[in-house]
């Protein structure tokens, strides 16, 4: 049953009632309470309602809009202020109006209590919300602004101004790509039995080969970030699995050396999306509480903030910048809510008590959801160069902690790692991963080096990150800009799929002079030695006890279609026709028991 205007009505007590009397100028006024009723409905109900609307103040009519056009018939506060800037004083007190009548507005007349009890703001009742329908235009609808350049700073509440690191991960994401699928190829990543992290050894190895480094590889105090991501994302997208303590590639990863980098960058986040072994939320370390009985159990499903960040994502406009802080703000105004936590009373910074976020004002979105939109972006969105980035060092970056009253916060200069993050920007790749593009374009082609090519195979010149990743697939490193081909290395790359026509088109388009007959003749060579040989399947040798038995099983009939003599009394049988191979043996009279001593 609909909860109607005069039901609210009628759970007041005369002395508001008759408050309400006066605020509407009604020139009748009886008394009883039920005849006060009736008078304020029919006022309200009737064409007067137009009237009312229009002495509304325009604080009041936006909170009024809202509620109409809420599918809850309510305003959120929290909504209403990254919607319009400022909460109004309407909206700031601290109890419920109705304890206190003299306090009570025009717009009061108009709200009734929520039924449920649940919310401290007040609701439209529904047979009001039909009349307001009639002619009340709907509340403004906020817009996400974005930027074509950067701004050469910005504010930081410790240091005043504080420059921005511009990060374009669109153009250098591939070769880290590469660089990690070959580091997991090899057996060079470690992670924990237990959480499946990445040891802090492997975090540098991969370190070593991110293109300009880890965003803030020079701050001791700040740990990895794509550094760490890389592996929780292979894990997560099931292209590498723990064998033991080292991860391994999986088919499907394996797959991938020879797939075009974008498909996989593709792979890669939708595995991101939909995994469930690990909540990024628990990254914001100095957030304590989280693991541990309750606290684990009270933290909402992971899946469900990705996809809510992921379906924001997708509506940005693509290559232009958006300021983090706007983004937050376009959540909130939207209802795009994704809460952290059911209990925020498990949580705590530094002590469990007085550093708890149950305490009202404690738990606020810039406490809990903003920080995990921020690693969520930056950790991972970036890492897979789906956005790129521009950030500033995390201290100092937000005020916003500071406003609440925890008493834990005072002496901190950032809440997580990730504060430092100001502006992102989606680009192409970014474009492609998440609108489902059938193909990728570039937003534009990284420069190329230019090179000089020796006839004794050497390579001479400087080269940018991104372009070292790829030749040292290649070639080894003789001397500072001096480079050799390593015959060994080729072959192996094209073992591990790389493009065949990769070194050659990598060397022509950064020496444009012809190139010398000793590497042209090395590369024909190599590019054809690759493909000299093929697996043909696994086989199982078996030793008879004599080079006679060898041959009369080689040649008899039951048995000479699954198997061959490879050296005087073994035998050779293929995998799958072991079994068969095996009963053919005991039909001619032989077995294979191990003598014991």
């Amino acid at each position: 049953m609909k909860y109607t205007y005069i039901d609210g009505l009628n759970e007041l007590n005369v002395e508001h009632l008759k408050k309400f009397q006066s605020l509407l100028k009604l020139h009748d006024r009886p008394t009883r309470k039920a005849e006060i009723v009736d008078s304020i409905h029919r006022y309200v109900m009737s064409s007067k309602l137009n009237i009312i609307w229009n002495e509304l103040s325009v604080d009041e009519k936006n909170i009024l809009r809202e509620a109409v056009f809420d599918p809850g018939n309510r305003v959120v506060d929290r909504q209403y202020k990254a919607k319009y800037g400022k909460l109004p004083k309407y909206l700031k007190r601290n109890s419920s109006w109705s304890s206190k009548p003299h306090q009570a507005t025009v717009l009061d007349v108009l709200l009734v209590n929520d039924p449920s009890r649940w919310h401290k703001n007040r609701i439209v009742a529904a047979d009001l919300k039909e009349r307001l329908l009639q002619f009340i235009e709907p509340p403004k609808q906020i817009q996400l602004k974005t930027t074509k350049s950067l701004p050469e700073t910005v504010k930081n509440w410790e240091f005043g101004e504080e420059s921005l690191t511009c990060c374009n991960r669109e153009l250098t994401v591939q070769y880290e790509l590469a660089a990690i699928l070959n580091l997991i190829k090899d057996g060079k990543i470690l992670v924990s039995e237990k959480t499946l992290r990445p040891t802090l050894a492997s975090q540098k190895k991969i370190a070593a080969k991110l293109v300009d480094g880890d965003f803030y590889e020079k701050e001791q105090d700040i740990p990895p970030i794509r550094a760490f991501a890389w592996p929780m994302i292979f894990q997560a997208a099931k292209l590498a699995n723990r064998q033991g303590t080292r991860l391994k590639l999986t088919r499907s990863g394996s797959a991938a050396l020879s797939k075009p980098f974008e498909e996989t960058i593709r792979m890669l986040w939708k595995g991101w999306l939909n995994h469930s072994i690990f909540d990024e939320f628990s990254r914001i370390n100095l957030i304590k509480g989280q693991t541990r009985g309750r606290g684990k159990r009270a933290l909402t499903t992971a899946l469900h903030r990705r996809w809510i960040v992921d379906d924001v994502l997708e509506a940005c406009p693509t290559g232009e910048w958006i300021s983090v802080d706007d983004l937050s703000n376009f959540l909130q105004a939207e209802g795009h809510e994704f809460p952290i936590t059911d209990d925020p009373w498990t949580l705590y910074i530094n002590h469990p008590e007085y550093g708890s976020l149950g305490y009202a004002g404690f738990h606020g979105w810039e406490m809990l959801e903003q920080p995990y939109l921020f690693c969520l972006l930056f950790e991972y969105a970036a890492t897979l160069g789906l956005i790129d980035v521009a950030y500033t060092l995390p201290n100092g970056s937000r005020f916003e902690y500071h406003r609440h009253n925890n008493p834990e916060l005072y002496d901190l200069s950032f809440l997580s790692y990730y504060d430092g993050l100001q502006f992102i920007r989606l680009n192409a790749l970014g474009e492609y991963c998440l609108n489902g593009i059938e193909k990728y374009v570039p937003s534009r082609q990284p420069d190329s080096s230019d090179l000089r090519l020796l006839p004794n195979l050497r390579i001479q010149g400087t080269l940018q990150p991104h372009e070292l990743l790829v030749l040292e697939l290649y070639a080894d490193t003789e001397s500072e800009n001096v480079w050799r081909l390593n015959r060994i290395k080729c072959i192996e790359a094209l073992e591990d799929g790389r493009p065949h026509d990769e070194l050659r088109a990598f060397l022509q388009i950064r020496d444009k002079q012809p190139m010398p007959e000793t590497m042209e003749g090395f590369l024909r060579k190599f590019e054809s030695a690759a493909y000299a040989l093929k697996p043909a399947g696994r086989a199982v040798i078996f030793e008879c006890v004599d080079e006679k038995l060898a041959n009369q099983i080689a040649n008899h009939e039951l048995t000479k279609k699954y198997c061959k003599t490879v050296y005087k009394n073994q035998i050779s049988v293929t995998v799958r026709s072991e079994k068969a191979f095996r009963d053919a043996v005991h039909q001619v009279g032989f077995g294979f028991a191990e003598r014991k001593n």
